[in-house]
């Protein structure tokens, strides 16, 4: 009985941490360029979306549902998440865009990039054992965590207070960031409790999440030096292990708190921001990249409402950039739509504070 208890848990972080987002992600994925339509990009393509449905229904869940708004959340979010999955793997099935450009050939290493790439899945593996034998517990997980718990157990959301189990009123910087709303809905489809959800999977999932984006992200900063690639892996991965050298760190962050928001910005949303930085700088005309962008911009809220802020100054300095450099009036006017999700979160955050 323990034994299939404990596989229909894995079955369901399997289904709702990679199948999903990677059946949404091959809506965007077939106009990518081909060279792009990798199982890698699809995913974080498709994990992007994939949060970002999940913040625009919490939110709208979250003012305006006072009791049950956890059941009410699944509700929505669930059969949405549902059709998404089932629109890409129908469209894949249906005319093949992705399969065909995934049997790509390999390029043959040398035993030199092949010893470092093995040095660099030693470092990750050291990671996530620290990360899973070593929980940290940090003060904030008095508020965060037990925001998930109460949303779990009580139904309610941002709608008592953590400290005393009071009623309070919404505390807009907390309500319109979900992430923990997202691990209560993991914890609902596992039936995982919440805290270990975030102490002890979300880091075996975050970790390597976030080497996949800086491995794409290498591979647009090496395309005509690969075997720099595993190289900039491995410093990768000592840059995090080593950048304790402060709390405020972003390597302390997303080590030490990789179950909290703000620990996500720095560990997906900003990377991924980089990520399409270059994938737009290669090929300003694709329109899937825009899209992906806005997905960004709109998904990065469920960190937290200063992410928003900060990823939508990036966005508009980057195309502004980017507009100059090419002389380019339609990539300024593809920049403010772009930004338009985050212009609409941030003006939303004003009228209710």
């Amino acid at each position: 009985m323990l034994v299939l208890q404990l596989f229909l848990q894995f079955l369901g972080l399997l289904i709702w941490l990679v199948i999903i987002p990677f059946l949404i992600g091959l809506l965007p994925a077939r106009f990518l360029p081909k060279e792009y339509r990798t199982p890698g990009t699809v995913f974080l393509a498709g994990f992007i979306i994939y949060l970002a449905v999940f913040e625009v229904v919490g939110v709208i869940v979250v003012l305006n549902a006072v009791h049950g708004g956890m059941a009410i959340l699944l509700k929505w979010f669930t059969p949405l998440a549902v059709a998404l999955a089932s629109l890409g793997l129908g469209a894949e099935i249906v005319v093949p865009a992705v399969r065909p450009h995934i049997r790509t050939k390999t390029k043959i290493l040398s035993l030199e990039a092949k010893f470092i790439w093995l040095l660099f899945f030693l470092l990750l593996a050291f990671q996530l054992f620290i990360s899973l034998t070593h929980a940290f517990f940090d003060g904030d997980d008095a508020y965060y965590v037990v925001q998930s718990l109460i949303a779990k157990e009580k139904g309610f959301l941002y709608r008592v207070e953590p400290y005393t189990g009071d009623s309070t009123v919404l505390n807009m910087r907390n309500a319109l960031a979900v992430f923990p709303l997202w691990i209560t809905m993991l914890a609902e489809k596992t039936r995982i409790h919440p805290t270990i959800i975030a102490h002890s999977i979300l880091p075996l999932f975050l970790l390597p999440l976030a080497y996949l984006l800086f491995f794409r992200i290498g591979k647009s900063l090496f395309k005509n030096k690969i075997e720099s690639l595993p190289v900039f892996m491995v410093l990768m991965a000592l840059i995090q292990i080593f950048g304790n050298v402060s709390i405020f760190t972003s390597e302390t962050f997303l080590m030490t708190r990789t179950w909290q928001g703000k620990s996500f910005a720095v560990g997906f949303i900003i990377p991924a921001f980089l990520w399409l930085f270059l994938l737009i700088s290669e090929k300003v005309s694709c329109r899937a990249y825009w899209l992906l962008l806005a997905a960004l911009v709109l998904m990065s809220g469920i960190a937290s409402s200063l992410v928003v802020f900060l990823v939508l100054m990036m966005v508009l300095i980057f195309g502004f950039y980017l507009a100059l450099h090419y002389r380019s009036v339609p990539i300024l006017l593809k920049t403010m739509a772009a930004g338009i999700p985050g212009a609409a979160y941030i003006l939303l955050y004003l009228f209710l504070k």
